[in-house]
């Protein structure tokens, strides 16, 4: 144990939702608080209905579908000196079995 009485808390991107946390849970333990790009501030537990575990596994079987993983991929990952290929066949190949999947990435999986 390193019995520290207080410290500052530092939180970058999401972190800054822990950080925040810690300082409202103990502030008598937390001298101060830097936020650095702070993402994911909104606690949603009392306004959205917490979802199943069945409900996300359906919402991620449904998107399965190799081009839409590639244009994904292409968009949002790709730029002009790289090639999104790899990142979208490591995805594919684990929509098509977790046993595979490994032995896709870093190369384009046979789509039967």
């Amino acid at each position: 144990m390193l019995k520290v009485e207080k410290c500052a808390v530092v939180g970058h991107s999401m972190g800054g939702m822990l950080a925040v946390r810690i300082a409202r849970n103990y502030p008598n333990r937390v001298s101060h608080l830097v936020l650095e790009n702070p993402i994911g501030l909104e606690d949603y537990r009392f306004a959205v209905p917490a979802k199943s575990t069945q409900f996300w596994l359906e919402k991620e079987l449904a998107n399965t579908d190799p081009v839409k993983i590639r244009a994904f991929y292409n968009k949002y990952f790709a730029t002009d000196k790289m090639d999104a290929t790899p990142l979208a066949a490591a995805r594919i190949g684990v929509t098509l079995s977790g046993e595979r999947a490994l032995g896709y990435i870093g190369r384009a999986p046979r789509i039967r």
